[in-house]
């Protein structure tokens, strides 16, 4: 039995769309090995593109902390796509969760 959590794209991006807004550059994520919080403006601001963004630890290239973690099965959540195969991501933070430390 998996514990991840399964969406649709449509679901997913509505859930962000509600967590934070349509501006998609200030959506957060939680990386799940080191809880580290990134926005996808943090990604793109550390030069990584967007298959970097809520799968593999932003600090892999911004080394504001240790974590090298990228993708590998700690993701929890599965986002399903219509038109290309499911992605693994970092769970959205809370919408009261600040960036990066």
């Amino acid at each position: 039995m998996s514990d991840k959590t399964h969406m649709t794209y449509e679901e997913w991006h509505a859930e962000g769309e509600r967590r934070f807004s349509p501006d998609l550059m200030i959506w957060r994520f939680v990386c799940p090995l080191c809880d580290r919080v990134a926005s996808m403006q943090e990604w793109n601001d550390a030069g990584l593109d967007e298959g970097h963004v809520a799968f593999s630890c932003v600090s892999r290239a911004d080394k504001k902390t240790d974590c090298d973690y990228a993708g590998g099965g700690l993701n929890p959540v599965v986002i399903s796509f219509h038109d290309r195969a499911d992605r693994e991501t970092f769970a959205f933070a809370d919408a009261s969760e600040g960036g990066a430390v």
